[in-house]
């Protein structure tokens, strides 16, 4: 709401805007007019520069693409992101449950998608971030147990950084 009403004489528009999309565009509180069609509000967005985002990694290469996080805070990014992601989706593979937005499956294949990206930017010296093992976007419950056990990907990840709680 804020990104997309900033003027150029409240002392100039924000270099950039990141908002994390948890739900539809189409969903999302704004004070553009409601009838406006949606192309129409991305290319306001756009020449606003509010970016949306459906992944930390998602916001990190928008962001390094244009110079305001190098390519080292990218990769820092991506691999934070990813280890959080095998951390949160490991603890949660025997619940059940469903939710409107949200499910391991996807979450794992928006995030892979945006580390593949990540993973093009950096420079050749720089190891590439591991992706999120497949089997952890397994869907939850006893069927996620099963396909974990099946595959040896999740044994072989590796974690860079340290877990702490809270």
């Amino acid at each position: 709401l804020l990104a997309d009403s900033v003027e150029e004489d409240e002392g100039g528009p924000p270099i950039a805007s990141f908002i994390h999309e948890v739900v539809p565009k189409d969903e999302v509180l704004t004070s553009l007019p409601h009838e406006m069609l949606e192309s129409e509000r991305a290319v306001l967005w756009k020449e606003k520069r509010v970016f949306f985002y459906r992944t930390y990694v998602g916001a990190a290469v928008c962001a390094c693409k244009r110079g305001l996080l190098s390519r080292e805070a990218l990769a820092r990014v991506a691999r934070s992101a990813v280890e959080d992601c095998v951390r949160l989706c490991a603890m949660n593979v025997g619940m059940t449950g469903t939710s409107r937005h949200f499910s391991n499956e996807i979450l794992v294949k928006e995030l892979n998608k945006d580390v593949e990206v990540a993973n093009s930017m950096l420079p050749e010296i720089m190891q590439p971030i591991d992706l999120v093992p497949s089997s952890l976007g397994a869907q939850r419950g006893r069927k996620a147990m099963d396909s974990m056990t099946a595959t040896d990907s999740v044994a072989n990840f590796a974690f860079v950084t340290p877990f702490s709680v809270l």
